[in-house]
């Protein structure tokens, strides 16, 4: 570990291609994807994101809980510690605009294709509001603008499963959506 992490540092080489393989059979089944959560963002100047689940990378300065199954359920678990540690952070002012041990129990992980994907993100962007790990970002990134700019899916790794990311696109273009797809 450095210092300044609370992730491990990989100690040896690691094949990235190699974990994406393993990763995208752990997190794809058919055409469907492991989602953790949806919710409008500040990021891009007002961005709503929906949170893939699996990363093949380990970067160390990564803060996403999204790289694994078991680092999200590990924060379900951790629900106590997890509002502990906010309560630290922001005061207890916090609990005026977020039920942190709500928000823990809330976070789900959930296997959808293309069109559920894109279905959610239009969800969240409608009703200008956030579920599962998104509750956290909007506490970390600061306040939403008024205007949304852009679609985007982050979390884990987007790219590793190519062919429902694909569809998620094709799906998006079919919708005719005014704000541009990120990735």
């Amino acid at each position: 570990k450095t210092a300044h992490s609370s992730r491990p540092v990989p100690q040896k080489p690691f094949n990235p291609l190699k974990m994406g393989r393993a990763i995208e059979k752990s997190v794809l089944t058919g055409d469907s994807r492991l989602y953790c959560g949806f919710g409008v963002s500040p990021s891009y100047g007002g961005s709503v994101k929906g949170f893939a689940v699996g990363c093949n990378l380990r970067c160390n300065f990564c803060w996403s809980p999204c790289r694994s199954k078991s680092e999200i359920t590990k924060i379900v678990a951790r629900q106590e510690r997890v509002a502990k540690t906010l309560r630290n952070i922001f005061g207890k002012c916090i609990d005026q605009y977020v039920d942190i041990e709500k928000e823990c129990s809330a976070i789900k992980i959930e296997s959808l294709n293309p069109r559920e994907v894109v279905d959610r993100l239009i969800h969240a962007y409608e009703t200008f509001s956030g579920t599962g790990i998104s509750a956290f970002e909007t506490l970390t990134e600061g306040p939403v603008p008024d205007k949304i700019r852009f679609f985007t899916l982050t979390g884990g790794e987007p790219t590793l499963c190519r062919e429902h990311l694909l569809g998620v696109i094709d799906e998006y273009r079919k919708r005719s959506l005014p704000q541009k797809f990120l990735i």
